[in-house]
């Protein structure tokens, strides 16, 4: 199913680039989220807290500029959970462990990534070389290979997709599960 960019509202599915998520099921699209990308991107590799700061008014400027309250403070919570994981802890501070915990963060969005890029290649192939074929005077075999291979490539990306939209759901079941232990020790 397709989320619906916070700021413009389109939606956001197969072939629209990669979201931006806020959190709570909110996302912006990937033109949308363009202004703030590269700096969201760079607030991993700051080495101090003064230059996290910095880089931190100037995403929540230029989010100020562009989105609404609700989209900035969305991020605001994003970068205060992101300056408490870096920074919280100083043994941990120039951890490599946090850089690597980047490259599998949101995993199950990365895996629906892969099944995309998966089905398009293999489409692609299977047209190329059904073209191929019916050059070559194999009419019939190109044709199979033409009609059917997309399809099936297509079909067969399914189980990655659905592989990786099972991470995401078990991962907000998590989410949800916790903030309701912390409600209920209130």
């Amino acid at each position: 199913m397709a989320k619906l960019c916070e700021c413009c509202g389109k939606k956001n599915d197969f072939l629209h680039g990669d979201e931006f998520d806020l959190g709570n099921n909110k996302i912006l699209c990937h033109k949308c989220a363009a202004p703030i990308r590269d700096d969201m991107s760079d607030i991993y590799y700051v080495e101090t807290d003064e230059d996290f700061k910095q880089l931190e008014e100037k995403i929540l400027a230029t989010c100020r500029e562009h989105f609404d309250d609700d989209t900035t403070q969305a991020i605001a919570s994003k970068l205060k959970t992101i300056h408490e994981k870096k920074f919280s802890h100083e043994e941990n501070e120039h951890s490599d462990e946090f850089y690597l915990s980047k490259l599998y963060s949101n995993i199950g969005n990365k895996i629906k990534t892969c099944a995309k890029i998966f089905a398009l290649l293999s489409a692609a192939i299977c047209i190329s070389l059904g073209i191929i074929c019916i050059f070559e005077s194999r009419i019939s075999i190109g044709l199979l290979i033409l009609i059917l291979g997309p399809i099936l490539s297509w079909v067969s990306s399914f189980i990655l997709y659905g592989f990786g939209q099972l991470i995401e759901n078990s991962d907000k079941l998590v989410e949800l599960t916790q903030k309701q232990e912390k409600e209920n020790e209130k």
